[in-house]
């Protein structure tokens, strides 16, 4: 039988979290799935857990490239191997609750027109820090473009805006290939995939974002999924806003992430300006009214420093 859905895991160096990441998804309640792990020429234990999952399970298909490919072609690599009628892309460091497919799928079966699914998230650390998002606030999920091109925009990816590229997607309804000179160009690609459609919301918390550890700790609690998913009332969660309050007292002493935040800021205000300009499914009006919202985020971005 064909697999409704593909999953690709592209990795690289990522043995410490990889069997964890494995583990939650195939432990899926809905279990027609083929699953493709390409593998981007790691060098420590990546190969030798991947080929030993693979040998478990028949729905594993394990490709290791023999140079390495960058991250984003990556990505495209496994998203073209796919054959799934729908397709989700998974980081090996990352966690999901077992009914994401089955819950992401009902959805679809509400909106069949969308292009993705997306539910709420959560992110955590290795310290035990678990920051609390809100995606119905800053993603783009009304259905009209204007709307939802201008929420996109005007969403800084501290919200998580970067995450909604982890949805289950409709295959057919991707854009094309990232290009390799776009300058974090997941953002670039989650853009242009907002003129072709919407996503959907799931108000129900499915996905576990890693973070980085910000700040130094000897006290690793390295959260498991079952904790995640069955968190004590009594655990303190951090809002979005607290999370970046302590970033920014982390990166406020770096002179090069102060200029890195502004150059990235200035090349995607070009960059979407060009395809705002280019859309042929907007009007002039409405062109011109979203060049005004890119340069307004634009402007905070050159204050805050944020994207």
């Amino acid at each position: 039988m064909k697999p409704l859905v593909s999953i690709g895991l592209g990795v690289r160096n990522g043995d410490k979290y990889l069997r964890e990441a494995l583990d939650s998804l195939l432990a899926q309640t809905y279990q027609n799935f083929e699953f493709i792990i390409s593998d981007n020429a790691s060098n420590d234990d990546t190969r030798k857990i991947c080929e030993e999952y693979a040998n478990r399970d028949n729905r594993i298909r394990y490709i290791r490239q023999k140079e390495d490919i960058g991250g984003l072609q990556n990505y495209d690599f496994v998203r073209r191997e796919a054959c799934g009628e729908y397709f989700m892309l998974a980081a090996n460091d990352d966690l999901w609750d077992s009914r994401f497919i089955e819950k992401c799928l009902a959805k679809f079966k509400e909106f069949p027109d969308a292009i993705g699914v997306f539910p709420n998230f959560l992110a955590f650390d290795d310290s035990g820090m678990i920051t609390e998002f809100s995606p119905e606030k800053y993603f783009p999920f009304p259905h009209n473009i204007y709307s939802r091109l201008k929420t996109y925009i005007l969403s800084r990816a501290q919200y998580g805006k970067l995450t909604l590229l982890y949805s289950l997607w409709k295959r057919d309804s991707m854009v094309d290939i990232i290009s390799k000179n776009e300058q974090h160009s997941d953002m670039s690609y989650l853009l242009k995939s907002l003129f072709k459609g919407y996503f959907v919301f799931i108000d129900e918390v499915l996905f576990f974002k890693r973070a980085i550890t910000l700040l130094p700790t000897n006290n690793v609690k390295w959260p498991s999924l079952n904790y995640l998913t069955n968190l004590p009332p009594d655990h303190p969660i951090k809002s979005v806003d607290e999370w970046h309050v302590i970033r920014r007292g982390v990166e406020r002493r770096s002179c090069k992430r102060f200029i890195t935040n502004r150059l990235q800021a200035t090349k995607y205000f070009i960059l979407h300006s060009k395809y705002i300009f280019r859309a042929s499914i907007l009007s002039w009006s409405e062109k011109v009214g979203l060049f005004l919202w890119n340069f307004w985020a634009y402007l905070k971005s050159m204050l805050y420093g944020y994207l």
